[in-house]
């Protein structure tokens, strides 16, 4: 009887968590992982997707205009200019209508310079949150909540004449999710019937 307790139990809990098990590859979050180098100090960012036509945004490594990495050594260098939007992206498989945790670190540098510059971040082509002549500041912790539809794109938007946007640290999780009433209501009855049904046969 014991050994038919356990078999149910366990063959309820990987169908619980097989119910519930989500997805999310974000690859290269940390931008450790660096590219061929491009003309302007930085490499392209393997995993990503990146377009800048003035070839300035991509992994930088080091330290510039007091801009460096959030934690590791590389990050991502966010400074398009020459009025050019720069646009990385990343597309994603997720599980389809989980809920998501994204987080990233940001900061800004203007160099000795009047701020203009502009940035945003987007999921799905929907804007999470964007700004213009954003004024110098250290890395700040973002983050938003997000739903999978499967295959998504998250993209970052940057432009910064005089100098440019640092990226690091982005991480895509699956917020908690709660187990329905109705699934612990039927994990409980069963477990309690398990419980009965020994009782009965001790003797």
């Amino acid at each position: 009887m014991k050994k038919s307790a356990f078999v149910i139990m366990a063959s309820l809990s990987i169908l619980v968590l097989t119910a519930f098990s989500v997805r999310a590859d974000l690859l290269n979050g940390g931008f450790e992982t660096m590219g061929s180098q491009w003309v302007n100090g930085v490499t392209d960012a393997p995993s990503w997707s990146i377009s800048d036509a003035s070839q300035a945004t991509g992994i930088f490594n080091g330290s510039y205009l007091g801009l460096g990495a959030h934690s590791g050594t590389s990050f991502l260098w966010g400074g398009a200019f020459n009025g050019n939007n720069a646009a990385i992206s990343q597309t994603i498989t997720t599980t389809a209508g989980q809920a998501y945790d994204l987080e990233f670190w940001m900061a800004n540098t203007n160099g000795s310079a009047s701020a203009d510059n502009n940035w945003a971040v987007l999921w799905n082509g929907a804007f999470l949150a964007n700004g213009a002549n954003a004024a110098a500041f250290t890395y700040t912790d973002m983050k938003f909540l997000v739903t999978g539809t499967g295959n998504d794109t998250l993209t970052f938007i940057f432009r910064n004449e005089p100098g440019a946007f640092g990226l690091d640290d982005i991480s895509l999780k699956a917020s908690a999710v709660p187990i329905p009433a109705s699934m612990v209501l039927f994990i409980s009855g069963l477990g309690s019937l398990i419980i009965f049904r020994r009782k009965r046969f001790v003797i």
